[in-house]
């Protein structure tokens, strides 16, 4: 019995073997040479910035397609307000700086990509059941989430997002485990100076869109203004702006 115990576990042992082999050699197969990778990473590396932005404005789209349920009124607001879309865009464009701090570009790329396209996602399944648009306040009730959960989502559709979760979340474990390494030295001191060179630029470039009429920097009507000028530069607003403070004499009695 006990030879035949180990003769099965030396069969099952050796057809792993041989379909991981065959997995494999499929995968190698279907995917770019050593050489011709190391040529398109180093191509990407060296235009990133380029790259960058053309992604900032790519989520941008998806995300206002997601929030306006219509591709075609996304496609509205990116030529009828153009310069509100790039700064949108330039937003995005910013907090994928954050990749030069790493190794694994094209892992923090997808990790940053995917945190805007989720937060877009939340506030389209806020706005398809209510007219009030995602804004910061509302990260504060995240507790809430489960009690409010048959306001905003059906068990189907409450599966299907965290089906959909799942599979992002082992897609970024994969991009972990097989994605490249960016291999030159890091210029790290290059990247802060980037940093903050936009943390200088974004607030004098928002001022004089907002003198222009470009931008609005208060909303008497929060969901038209998400409407006017874009998920991305209404949620940051909403971060930025919390509202009065209290005065310091101020006293619950």
């Amino acid at each position: 019995m006990f030879h035949t115990a180990k003769n099965t576990l030396q069969k099952v042992a050796t057809k792993y073997k041989a379909f991981r082999e065959k997995r494999n050699a499929r995968e190698k197969k279907h995917f770019l040479k050593a050489d011709q990778r190391e040529k398109l990473v180093a191509f990407l590396n060296r235009y990133s910035l380029i790259f960058h932005y053309l992604l900032a404005c790519s989520v941008c789209f998806l995300i206002e397609v997601i929030s306006r349920h219509s591709f075609g009124a996304a496609f509205m607001f990116m030529f009828d307000r153009g310069l509100a879309f790039l700064y949108n865009s330039m937003i995005v464009f910013t907090s994928l700086h954050l990749v030069y701090f790493f190794r694994r570009r094209a892992l923090m790329r997808t990790i940053i990509s995917v945190a805007w396209l989720f937060l877009g996602t939340i506030n389209g399944c806020i706005l398809a059941k209510r007219v009030t648009p995602f804004t910061y306040t509302d990260l504060k009730l995240v507790n809430d989430l489960f009690t409010m959960q048959s306001n905003y989502f059906s068990k189907g559709e409450a599966f299907a997002v965290i089906l959909l979760v799942v599979s992002v979340l082992l897609g970024i474990v994969h991009l972990w485990r097989k994605g490249p390494k960016y291999q030159v030295k890091q210029n790290r001191f290059a990247s802060i100076l980037a940093i903050g060179g936009f943390a200088f630029f974004i607030p004098m470039v928002t001022q004089a869109a907002v003198s222009n009429n470009i931008l609005a920097d208060y909303f008497e009507n929060i969901a038209q203004g998400y409407e006017d000028y874009g998920f991305v530069y209404s949620f940051s607003a909403s971060v930025v702006d919390q509202g009065m403070p209290s005065p310091r004499e101020y006293s619950q009695e």
